[in-house]
């Protein structure tokens, strides 16, 4: 099928460029329908990412012209490539070492697993179209050095067919058709995962291995699968293997061939079966499985999807425990994960991927200023907030146990950079061009860098020497895994939670709470930091608290040193004041027996003598002390930093204004305005008046 849309594209496409020779001005023809993300620099780099995994319906019927593409299905993992290459890039912009003075840019569309997509963005590489209303002739050369992509198999055969003639060299990341490592049809093209031959001739000894002689095979009936499964079938039928069926898988298919497929597998005499086949037709099939209650299948599965997680985990446990196969080596890429989790849309603004993706993840509008949409946004969703974090999000995403194809991205991007160093790094009278000439930095041809491709070898962070053979290959290697698990692992800051009724191999990973981590995977409890420490975001590791002072120089400092000064002011104002008129009769009923008297009366992939007069306001101040106090309880422990000895200090001036003002306002207020209440006459009469 990809043949025979390149058969048909390529000679339009050379057709039009023929006819429009004449033409004064530079056009692009249909709409702009490719997402992506984009960023400039010195040297731009291309990416191509299925991030959606398929598309709306289109017309075909040519009676008009074709609306632009509308991709659905949203796939987390595929994104999280995008930002790998993203996160490469940067990392390698902050390099000193690697490229100096040079800054790297990047282009990257959504090709939605649909190589026509493909084709038009690498026509959007090789010379970047105008909008209709421009004048500009179609002279301007490539907008990108080199490309990362495709994922799928077909998509890259699209690609490097069209880029081949233009020597741009493309390094993918995922695609393992055996048919790409023919040098004279695709000379540009380089991968950071190994062939399918290699897989194949794996999966055929492991097959063979566990004494497997009759098995039914299912491949996706596209490049991937069609020679991947050719590979495989030719390897195992030389170990002595036969073959009970074999069937074909499109997303695309009507359910009725699905259910043919279905079929075969539940009437076979054999269930053993090995399934060549991409996350996405396997997702279609398994759901059709489960829907089904088709059990007791032992899967053999390619590394496209085997370490991958595309179904639940009630259903995984059920239909797909105990699958095998091979999977391509799993690392961990330092930095990434902080990089991963730490993703805004303001670090995007008005990105539609990035958008999708952050409405898709919190199931919220994103509004304002990043609308740019003319769509209504969806009323039966909730506004998006813009505090929302990815770490407490665990999907496909934040899945920080499937770094396999992201480190081949990863990898894919470090290859362009050091194959643009080492070309930068050419020293004139000793390069490998004609009369020993280097490229030209600013306006170098793509030839050039292709060839600096071929030789490059390098050493990632992890300590892998990366290069490719003549072919454009890696080195294979790869990993068994065995899926036969009911919970996958708990990474480090989460611990593991029994579930309720099930087995101890059954559990929930709980994000350890804060002031606690857990640095080892599996862990099952986390670990509380000391008094001086506190966690990380990630949970993983206890890092020494920040000392913060509260300075007298800042608003919160002057106002709380402002209000201790006035109350200790008022303090000796009033004992002066109470010293000076020691002998009136108000300053003498308030003698220190009573108030002792008081306060025990208050205490006791009791009712107070009746000739004691303060009760009332000595009760109001108590009331006052003990709401201050029960406040700042929860105040004191939620306030960060300095807060917490604000509020302290604010407890302890509020509790002790409390006290002043209920106690003894009441008397400096008889002492210097209402003298003449200021006698023994007044102060018996109101004593009188009470027992009466």
């Amino acid at each position: 099928m990809m043949y025979y849309i390149l058969s048909l594209f390529l000679p339009l496409s050379l057709l039009a460029s023929v006819l429009l020779e004449n033409e004064p001005t530079c056009k692009q023809w249909g709409t702009d329908d490719l997402a992506g993300l984009s960023k400039e620099g010195d040297i731009i780099i291309g990416g191509v990412f299925s991030v959606h995994t398929n598309v709306d319906s289109l017309d075909l019927s040519f009676q008009s012209k074709p609306k632009a593409v509308k991709c659905k299905n949203f796939w987390y993992r595929v994104f999280r490539f995008v930002l790998t290459m993203i996160f490469a890039i940067e990392e390698i912009n902050k390099n000193p070492r690697l490229l100096p003075n040079i800054t790297l840019g990047y282009r990257i569309y959504d090709t939605c697993t649909m190589p026509p997509l493909t084709l038009k963005s690498t026509f959007e590489f090789l010379n970047k179209g105008e909008d209709s209303s421009s004048n500009l002739a179609c002279k301007t050369p490539s907008t990108v050095s080199a490309i990362v992509g495709d994922s799928g198999s077909s998509q890259s055969v699209a690609m490097a067919t069209l880029i081949g003639p233009f020597r741009i060299p493309m390094v993918s990341y995922f695609s393992t058709c055996a048919c790409l490592s023919n040098r004279k049809k695709y000379p540009s093209f380089f991968r950071t995962i190994p062939s399918d031959y290699f897989q194949a001739r794996a999966l055929a000894h492991l097959v063979k291995r566990f004494g497997w002689t009759w098995i039914g095979t299912i491949k996706n009936n596209d490049d991937y699968g069609n020679f991947g499964m050719q590979a495989f079938t030719e390897a195992v039928q030389q170990l002595g293997v036969c073959i009970a069926f074999s069937e074909s898988i499109h997303r695309t298919y009507h359910r009725d061939k699905l259910l043919r497929i279905v079929e075969a597998v539940k009437t076979s005499s054999t269930k053993v079966v090995v399934a060549f086949v991409a996350p996405a037709e396997m997702t279609v099939l398994l759901h059709e499985m489960v829907r089904q209650n088709v059990t007791g299948v032992q899967w053999i599965g390619s590394e496209a999807w085997v370490s991958t997680q595309f179904l639940p985990q009630e259903e995984s446990r059920r239909f797909v425990s105990g699958t095998i196969g091979v999977a391509i080596r799993q690392v961990d890429i330092p930095g990434l994960r902080d990089f991963l989790l730490d993703v805004h849309p303001s670090m995007y603004p008005g990105n539609a991927l990035m958008r999708e993706f952050w409405e898709s993840t919190f199931r919220c509008t994103l509004m304002g200023k990043e609308d740019t949409t003319d769509e209504e946004p969806s009323t039966s969703l909730k506004e998006c907030t813009g505090r929302e974090t990815l770490h407490s999000i665990h999907n496909e995403f934040t899945d920080v146990s499937q770094y396999r194809v992201t480190y081949n991205v990863y990898k894919a991007t470090y290859a362009i950079a050091h194959a643009l160093h080492n070309m930068v790094s050419c020293k004139s009278g000793n390069g490998p061009f004609p009369q020993k000439s280097c490229a030209n930095t600013s306006s170098f041809q793509p030839w050039q860098l292709l060839h600096y491709m071929k030789t490059v070898n390098f050493t990632t962070k992890i300590g892998e020497n990366t290069y490719f053979d003549d072919n454009g290959d890696p080195v294979a290697s790869y990993d068994i895994v065995p899926r036969a698990v009911c919970s996958e692992s708990c990474p480090q800051g989460t611990r593991k939670a029994t579930r309720k009724g099930e087995p101890l191999c059954c559990f929930d990973c709980i994000t350890c709470a804060d002031g606690a981590i857990s640095n080892i995977t599996d862990s099952p409890d986390c670990m509380k930091c000391p008094w001086d420490y506190r966690s990380n975001q990630q949970r993983d590791k206890c890092i020494l608290k920040e000392v913060e002072f509260l300075s007298f120089a800042e608003l919160m400092g002057i106002i709380l040193v402002t209000l201790a000064l006035f109350g200790a002011s008022l303090t000796i104002g009033v004992f002066v004041l109470f010293h000076v008129h020691r002998d009136t009769p108000i300053v003498k009923a308030n003698n220190s027996e009573l108030s002792f008297l008081l306060l025990l009366a208050l205490i006791l992939s009791r009712q107070l003598p009746n000739n004691f007069n303060e009760a009332k306001y000595i009760t109001f101040s108590m009331i006052i002390f003990c709401a201050v106090w029960i406040t700042f309880i929860p105040a004191y422990v939620s306030s960060p930093g300095k807060y917490t000895v604000a509020v302290e200090v604010f407890a302890i001036l509020a509790s002790s204004f409390g006290l002043v003002f209920c106690i003894f306002a009441p008397k400096c207020y008889i002492i210097l305005l209402k003298k003449e209440m200021n006698t023994k006459k007044h102060m018996m009469d109101k004593m009188a008046s009470k027992d009466l």
